[in-house]
């Protein structure tokens, strides 16, 4: 049961998207699209020879609606595809030379991914659109790699979706605790410029 965690992590996420966004069509978006992604997580579909994960083509599918939704500028689809390409080539790094363990290699993914995504992004909401847009296409290259090369064993879906899942909670979770440090800010700001009237 330990390795479906980010069934757990995907119910945590919509009930964060579902009761503390703001009531915007954005949230709806992402709140539909969590579940959509909990209902196909355990099926696969078989194109061609090549076996993939439905809610992988799920993820394709939904972030080319979010590409249509939210218009980014051309340097954000460059850090899309860098994005895909590092998810792959840490992936294929990992198969050839393993060096970690399994638990370091996850933790290293998440907390590498997670301040990159900081750093390179201010927006949320385009934080949420890079990392999904490349996660989906990474994911489908790293399984086009495997299967060209006969090493279609070594694709786990567990290790996708635990990473994919443990970034997006930690995003959101980031993207809350400032929302309620600007909440706390405020209101503390209120109680002060009543003081002051009171004197």
């Amino acid at each position: 049961m330990e390795e479906f965690i980010y069934i757990y992590i995907l119910w945590l996420l919509w009930c964060l998207t579902t009761f503390f966004f703001n009531k915007t069509k954005l949230r709806t978006v992402y709140s539909l699209g969590i579940l959509l992604l909990i209902i196909c997580v355990p099926y696969t579909t078989v194109i061609g020879e090549i076996t993939l994960n439905s809610g992988v083509i799920l993820l394709v599918f939904y972030s080319f609606g979010l590409l249509m939704m939210l218009s980014m500028p051309m340097k954000k689809y460059l850090y899309t595809l860098l994005f895909a390409y590092l998810y792959v080539i840490y992936f294929v790094w990992y198969i050839t030379n393993p060096i970690l363990s399994y638990p370091y290699f996850m933790l290293i993914g998440i907390i590498v991914a997670t301040i990159v995504l900081q750093i390179f992004e201010r927006d949320f909401h385009q934080r949420i659109l890079i990392w999904i847009t490349s996660l989906a296409f990474g994911q489908v290259l790293y399984t086009l790699i495997c299967w060209s090369y006969s090493l279609e064993f070594t694709i786990n879906y567990h290790d996708y979706y635990i990473l994919f899942c443990s970034v997006l909670l930690l995003l959101c979770l980031i993207n809350i605790w400032l929302l309620l440090l600007k909440r706390m800010e405020l209101v503390i700001q209120g109680i002060e410029s009543k003081k002051r009237w009171t004197y």
